[in-house]
């Protein structure tokens, strides 16, 4: 349950893009990226919960480790949010630009 995944920020997301453009096929895909950070972000829930549940039921007594978990687990869905609400606005920028 000590995982210690760095959530991915939006200035790494951004470097990955332009890497992609300037890289052409060697480089990782954007979308590969996207998807990484979202499993990540899945399996520090998972381990929150996890950990929330091993309290509840007296596995651990332990309760830094639980709220630590917890905080993480927050943290980058928050962080995953901020980097979502930036492509949809990045979208509707695009979307707005006349031909």
């Amino acid at each position: 349950m000590n995982n210690a995944v760095n959530p991915i920020t939006p200035g790494q997301i951004a470097r990955a893009a332009s890497t992609q453009s300037s890289q052409g096929a060697s480089g990782p895909d954007f979308k590969d990226v996207l998807i990484k950070s979202i499993g990540e972000v899945n399996d520090l829930q998972l381990d929150a919960e996890r950990a929330i549940s091993d309290l509840a039921v007296g596995k651990t007594e332990n309760i830094t480790e639980v709220m630590a978990a917890v905080q993480k687990a927050d943290l980058a869905f928050k962080n995953l949010m901020a980097i979502r609400n930036k492509i949809v606005d990045a979208y509707r920028e695009i979307q707005q630009l006349r031909i």
